[in-house]
């Protein structure tokens, strides 16, 4: 039992911090459930005020509220909502009419209110969340104000004693704090899921923003936040930092000579083998077709001895496309920071390194 207990709270306190999703069908059991709850409560004041076709009806609503938590299916959510949200207000005019205004059963149409934009808001689409409730709002003010002029020309049919009034007051003053209680908490749940939802699909779509979709590495816009970061830090902090361009040597004549289908595997190859040379703290991005580019925590002799690394790796690993041995090699250009230089003009360094590595025999890096 303690266990169960635990693990009840624990589920609870993960809701609460919308870190676990409430199932639809659970939500809707809690639902009918509450509202059994304040029937049998409603129950046993009727029998205590000797109130008994209140008590009948009751234990009919009750009845039907075990068939339906029985029955319930989350497909079934917005006709379960309803038939609550409707019987909730029959339940109070039937009982403000049969017992009197001063018993305090008006107040659950007031309560009607914020249960019908929270249920409006948890099932309905945006379109329908503030019409539905704003119409429902004026339905209920319109009963509300029908109802008082009705027990003020005519007597109610059930007298029940002088000194029951005051505490059917109090208890329907209870149940609707209770009912309003409730709901502030679903809402608060359901803010925390829709919230928790949209930030989990912000960071997917950010993800996919920065990921070259083919290698997996981060694009140009990836690669410029980090560069961005790394020089204010270098700013900051004066940490040294390089970056090596690299270009696949002769790539066009890879994908004239075995497909495109093979450039795109010779550019996964090269992904690979860098991500696996690079260090914890480095960042490598593809800059853009078959240019990569490195951002090197370190000089620029750290940064050649990686790209040294890389370029040697690259010329003595082949792979396999279909039944050729692909071979292949790689230029780099590297370029270390230094006070006063602009992003772009770390970058173009490295691009000039490069091509003068291109235009003196490839398969080389360049300092």
């Amino acid at each position: 039992m303690g266990t169960t207990i635990k693990n009840f709270l624990r589920s609870l306190r993960r809701k609460m911090n919308g870190d676990e999703v409430i199932e639809t069908k659970t939500k809707m059991r809690v639902l009918v459930v509450i509202a059994m709850a304040v029937h049998l409560f409603y129950m046993q004041l009727f029998v205590m005020c000797s109130v008994f076709p209140l008590v009948m009806y009751n234990l009919v609503v009750l009845s039907l509220y075990v068939l339906l938590l029985l029955a319930v299916k989350s497909e079934q959510s917005i006709l379960v909502y309803s038939l609550t949200f409707v019987e909730l207000v029959f339940n109070a005019i039937v009982s403000t009419l049969l017992i009197g205004w001063d018993s305090g059963f008006f107040l659950c149409i007031i309560c009607v209110v914020p249960i019908s934009f929270y249920l409006a808001f948890s099932t309905m689409k945006s379109k329908q969340r503030i019409l539905l409730p704003l119409i429902l709002t004026l339905v209920t003010y319109a009963i509300y104000v029908l109802l008082y002029r009705h027990t003020l020309q005519h007597v109610p049919p059930i007298l029940i004693e002088e000194n029951r009034i005051p505490v059917l007051f109090m208890a329907n003053t209870f149940v609707v704090f209770f009912l309003i209680g409730v709901v502030s908490f679903n809402f608060i749940i359901e803010m925390l899921d829709s919230t928790n939802a949209l930030l989990t699909k912000n960071e997917n779509l950010g993800h996919a923003a920065n990921v070259d979709p083919l290698t997996g590495l981060l694009n140009r816009r990836g690669m410029e936040t980090h560069l961005e970061e790394t020089m204010n830090m270098a700013k900051m902090k004066g940490a040294l930092f390089s970056v090596i361009m690299g270009d696949i040597d002769n790539f066009k004549r890879i994908n004239d000579t075995y497909s495109h289908e093979c450039g795109d595997r010779a550019l996964i190859h090269v992904a690979d083998i860098m991500k696996s040379a690079i260090r914890a703290g480095d960042v490598v991005c593809r800059w853009g077709g078959e240019e990569f580019l490195i951002l090197i925590q370190g000089n620029g002799d750290v940064a050649r001895m990686i790209g040294e690394r890389i370029r040697q790796t690259i010329e003595n690993h082949s792979f396999m496309y279909k039944e050729d041995e692909i071979c292949f090699t790689m230029t780099f250009g590297v370029s270390a920071y230094e006070p006063g230089f602009a992003m772009t003009t770390i970058i173009k360094q490295a691009d000039d390194k490069l091509y003068e590595g291109k235009t003196s025999g490839k398969n080389k890096v360049v300092l």
